[in-house]
């Protein structure tokens, strides 16, 4: 059975479906574990009574504090608490899981990112446009900085705009969060969380979609693909007889 990948605090919203009162009504979700770093199906409960000393348990006062959840791991059967939707053990990691694809050399820095999502948006936020530098020469690029590797992939059209706008939107946050401009990023991990997921949109729309074509591609007859080859190559050489040819009523 496939997991569907989703946020801690996204699978909590689902289990209770924004019931005011934090009442489960879905209590198996599935999300990456904090405590062993895997997906796996989690069971929510809401927490009515908490322990104050040997043995003894009083009533949790969630009027003051907000609904206290607890989730537990099918995997490992770690717990995972949430206070007013927000995890506060065994530590605040909210950010979408990395893609499948995700390069091991950036694979780090997103995990770095991850676990200080809550203590440091704009730290997160660096480290996410460090991913970026990193992962725009494995998808064609040759200039040294963002920007102009951006630019570069726009022209040999190695990207599409919505993949240029996706980048853009990392390179600018995560810039401004070591240079603070206009864009506060001290306590906004929503947007933050939007720059993870993000990464994770380049990574499947270019390396993964690359990958599911190599694969689908390897299956063609040897004999079909040299024609495939031969006809390209014909295109090819077409349209550089063309470019080379002078301008009508030029010289």
């Amino acid at each position: 059975m496939k997991l569907i990948m989703t946020t801690p605090a996204k699978a909590l919203e689902e289990a209770h479906s924004g019931d005011p009162f934090g009442v489960i009504h879905k209590p198996r979700q599935n999300f990456m574990c904090p405590h062993c770093r895997v997906v796996a199906q989690h069971t929510f409960g809401l927490v009515n009574n908490v322990l104050a000393g040997a043995n003894h348990y009083r009533a949790f006062n969630s009027s003051a504090f907000g609904p206290l959840h607890s989730a537990q791991c099918s995997n490992c059967s770690g717990e995972t608490l949430f206070l007013s939707g927000r995890i506060i053990f065994p530590k605040a990691d909210d950010a979408p899981s990395p893609s499948p694809d995700l390069p091991d050399i950036i694979l780090p820095d997103y995990l770095e990112a991850a676990s200080i999502l809550f203590a440091s948006p704009r730290g997160a936020a660096a480290l996410l446009r460090l991913a970026v530098q990193k992962l725009l020469p494995l998808i064609g690029a040759t200039n040294g900085t963002i920007d102009g590797g951006i630019a570069e992939l726009v022209e040999k059209r190695r990207i599409t705009r919505e993949v240029k706008e996706a980048l853009d939107s990392v390179r600018v946050c995560g810039n401004e969060a070591v240079h603070p401009g206009e864009l506060n990023l001290q306590d906004d991990h929503e947007t933050v969380i939007a720059l993870f997921e993000l990464v994770n949109y380049i990574v499947e729309v270019t390396l993964t979609a690359d990958k599911r074509l190599a694969s689908v591609t390897a299956k063609i007859p040897a004999n079909k693909a040299r024609g495939i080859a031969e006809r390209d190559r014909g295109i090819a050489r077409r349209q550089a007889a063309a470019d080379a040819m002078p301008p009508e009523g030029g010289t």
